[in-house]
């Protein structure tokens, strides 16, 4: 056996036994803020974000319209984030529609489909794309943690064939400004990586931002005095951070009877018609083992489900909800509490048994570009997606103050991340959380 497969194993070892001897102990009690530690973390990445990433983004979006308005196009390839594809669909409310998302896994498709003087947003590098700005398109890359950039240590980060630093095939990056691992809260329990991911929400934050900066330069002929849209937008979404910080004891709330019901055989699924925050919380890197897609026909009393909503008025939904409260789950609705105004009639909120509020109610958007035109770029999916994670933050605190440290996944990213995996996953099958 070669010596770095050897040292592998046995830190993945390692880490694996001194997870299974975390549940021998009874470990001192979190207090009932730990989800605003998440909350907190996001704010310190957005305002590196204000202040490093949005002047780049700033001129990017000036150089996306000119393409746009000469007749070029923007084809938009966010693959390193499942939510994403969901996030930002074509045909979401609120989506301007500047950006054809390009869904092809096959790098070769992508380099038929796109175009000299094209404008091409990825989160992917290597030799095929590097080609992309070498034929003259305008590359904008985002960093992800999954996928090295010049922020990437090389001691912990697994080196694949055909890689290459996102800065190689990018005119541009706009960088994300997450750790390694992804996950932003750091527990004792868990010195193999912190937890609760945010790279796919700073990447659904540039997408909208670009389309509010994109917007405005198409649809203002006069630009000065500069106003930038896209600061409007995460602007947005963090005066809404303070404001989810009064929510904070109902998440403790929904965190503590999530863990008891855990404690008596419950699981924890997780419910969105459009699938962006299914796509976020399972089988993610520094989330949980136990999260997984809602299945209707086998949930059972105290079985747990966190239930996101784009809007707060959808009958599917509130029937869905209203079904697996009528089979003894324990609802805990991420939503807005209205839509477009709307505060009477069959709301989702009403349905749950804990309702939280993404504050976001705007269908199609938070961003005016012109006082005529309707609002742009939703903030809704941003917001149940940190509220996902900051409410999963309390519900492992929760989890541990009751003498349980449930599994996590790993990223497979990392050096020893998949040894890991493998090693505990059969411990997770036979313990359940």
């Amino acid at each position: 056996m070669k010596r770095r497969d050897f040292l592998i194993r046995a830190t993945s070892a390692g880490l694996a036994g001194s997870c299974l001897l975390l549940n021998c102990y009874r470990y001192k009690k979190y207090r009932e803020d730990v989800s605003q530690l998440y909350l907190k973390k996001c704010l310190e990445i957005f305002r590196l974000i204000q202040n490093q990433e949005l002047p780049k983004l700033s001129h990017v979006a000036i150089r996306a319209a000119e393409i746009y308005k000469g007749g070029g196009k923007l084809h938009s390839h966010l693959t390193s984030g499942e939510m994403l594809q969901y996030e930002t669909r074509f045909n979401r409310a609120g989506n301007p529609g500047y950006f054809v998302p390009l869904a092809v896994e096959e790098d070769q498709a992508i380099l038929d489909t796109i175009q000299r003087g094209d404008f091409f947003l990825t989160d992917k590098a290597n030799s095929k794309l590097l080609l992309a700005k070498q034929q003259g398109i305008y590359v904008v890359g985002i960093s992800v943690p999954f996928l090295p950039h010049k922020f990437t240590p090389s001691d912990r980060f697994v080196i694949k064939p055909d890689w290459y630093p996102i800065e190689d095939i990018a005119n541009v990056v706009l960088y994300s400004h997450v750790p390694i691992e992804d996950g932003v809260v750091s527990f004792p329990e868990y010195p193999m990586v912190p937890l609760c991911p945010a790279s796919s929400i700073i990447q659904s934050i540039y997408f909208w931002m670009l389309n509010a900066e994109i917007a405005y330069q198409v649809q203002v002929e006069k630009t000065y005095p500069f106003i930038s849209r896209a600061r409007d937008y995460i602007e947005k979404i963090i005066e809404r951070i303070y404001e989810l910080e009064k929510q904070t004891d109902l998440m403790y709330e929904a965190a503590r009877r999530m863990a008891e019901n855990v404690k008596v055989g419950g699981t924890l699924y997780v419910y969105e018609q459009s699938r962006s925050l299914i796509a976020e919380a399972c089988n993610r890197a520094s989330g949980l083992m136990l999260t997984k897609p809602l299945l209707i026909d086998a949930v059972k009393p105290r079985d747990n489900v966190i239930f996101g909503a784009e809007s707060s008025n959808q009958a599917a939904d509130i029937e869905l909800a209203r079904q697996l409260r009528n089979r003894k789950c324990f609802v805990v609705t991420i939503s807005p509490f209205d839509t477009d105004g709307q505060t009477e009639g069959p709301l989702l909120r009403k349905a749950a048994s804990l309702a939280l509020n993404n504050l976001s109610g705007e269908s199609q958007g938070v961003v005016k570009i012109t006082k005529e035109a309707p609002p742009l770029c939703p903030a809704g999916g941003v917001l149940n997606a940190i509220i996902l994670w900051a409410l999963t933050a309390q519900f492992v605190a929760e989890m541990i103050n009751l003498g349980m440290v449930p599994y996590v996944i790993m990223g497979e990213h990392l050096i020893g991340g998949a040894e890991y995996n493998a090693a505990v996953r059969r411990f997770f099958i036979q313990r359940g959380f």
